[in-house]
């Protein structure tokens, strides 16, 4: 009997050793020393107060944007595509049944074996009425009012997209990002532990569909946000395996430059999406980083163990290790973080994308089942 467990003991050992792990090209990284909750990010509770819109309804509402009518649009982890009135919190109509396809065989739930099928939008904004989606799986996409394809894009010189995130407008160009050109959006926990600098910045020419690379060497970019200023055009792209937010020079007398507007920050960024009336960049968080303890920091100076770990663990364990405390951040301009939002109960968190609209702050999140709105605190801006 013993002799039969040191066999079976020693055999796992031999497989788990042989096995390649997924994430081989996994380098050793060092995000700066933990940041502490004080100054501008001293902990609060102004999250706490979260109105759950289409709870139970809906899961995972990533990204979203509200037409001329005021009425708004979320894609979610189904595939679907959902519309609702002016009024928040009244019915939802469908609006794309699937970015992706629809089979008799799959059930369309946000699976991971359904999820490269059915499709996954993420990024998405309005344009002269057309809808621009970036799904994660089926690239860019358009859709007419009533919600009618009426254009694809999901391949570079011959290569099909890997993780494309999210999306902004350059003048008549649209920029997007690729979160990475190796892993699927189902397997971003896969992503964060390798921690390459593989993912890439595209520009599309919507008239003369010239498709071009722009800049590489990014880490895990997501979401992006184009400003304008007496300088050039220029973009945000949040890092978030990075915990930093860098800027892109598009146009102007530093023109292709990039460099780095916020780092080490204390929460782990999403999508970025400027508010006009503050003259604010919104960040959503998917999990915060800071003392005592951070997983994502704790591990990065060992990329053996996690090349281990990904042997041995699922990602959907990996990502249940993640602490569900919120914060979304404001920055100004330049990039520079002036304010935060945070819950440390417990109660909210993983927020994808942030957006203010009608004196409303809305919440979307890659994993939650509803949609957050907010009302923002009386001077929120002027209390120091």
């Amino acid at each position: 009997m013993m002799h039969s467990l040191w066999v079976a003991l020693i055999s796992a050992i031999i497989f788990l050793y042989i096995t390649p792990s997924p994430i081989e090209d996994a380098q050793p990284y060092d995000l700066g020393p933990l940041p502490k909750l004080e100054g501008v990010f001293a902990k609060n509770e102004l999250l706490g107060s979260i109105e759950k819109l289409y709870e139970g309804m809906i899961v995972g509402p990533e990204s979203f944007d509200f037409d001329s009518q005021g009425r708004m649009y979320f894609g979610c982890a189904n595939g679907t595509i959902f519309r609702s009135s002016r009024e928040p919190g009244s019915p939802l109509e469908v609006f794309v049944l699937a970015t992706g396809s629809i089979s008799p065989s799959v059930v369309c739930d946000g699976s991971y074996h359904s999820e490269p099928i059915c499709g996954r939008p993420l990024g998405m904004r309005f344009r002269n009425g057309t809808l621009w989606v970036l799904d994660a799986y089926h690239g860019l996409q358009s859709y007419d009012a009533q919600g009618q394809l009426t254009s694809h894009l999901d391949a570079f010189q011959g290569r099909k997209l890997g993780f494309p995130n999210d999306l902004d407008f350059v003048d008549g160009k649209i920029f997007f990002t690729e979160s990475s050109p190796k892993f699927q959006r189902k397997d971003y926990m896969l992503l964060l532990m390798e921690h390459a600098n593989s993912g890439n910045l595209f520009s599309y020419d919507i008239e003369s569909r010239d498709f071009q690379l722009e800049k590489s060497g990014f880490c895990w970019p997501n979401g992006i946000q184009h400003v304008q200023d007496e300088n050039g055009n220029f973009v945000f792209v949040a890092e978030t395996s990075a915990a930093q937010i860098k800027k892109i020079h598009v146009t102007g007398s530093q023109a292709g430059q990039v460099e780095i507007s916020a780092k080490n920050l204390p929460c782990l960024p999403d999508n970025v999406r400027w508010d006009k009336q503050h003259g604010v960049l919104w960040v959503g968080c998917s999990t915060k980083r800071s003392l005592p303890f951070s997983l994502v920091d704790a591990i990065g100076p060992y990329p053996g163990f996690r090349k281990f770990m990904t042997k041995i663990i699922p990602q959907s364990w990996i990502l249940k290790l993640a602490p569900i405390r919120g914060m979304i951040l404001a920055l100004d301009k330049n990039g520079h973080v002036i304010k935060t939002l945070q819950d440390e109960s417990g109660n909210f968190g993983f927020f994808s994308e942030v957006k203010f609209h009608e004196n409303f702050l809305y919440l979307g999140s890659f994993r939650n089942s509803y949609l957050g709105r907010l009302k923002l605190p009386p001077n929120f801006f002027n209390e120091k």
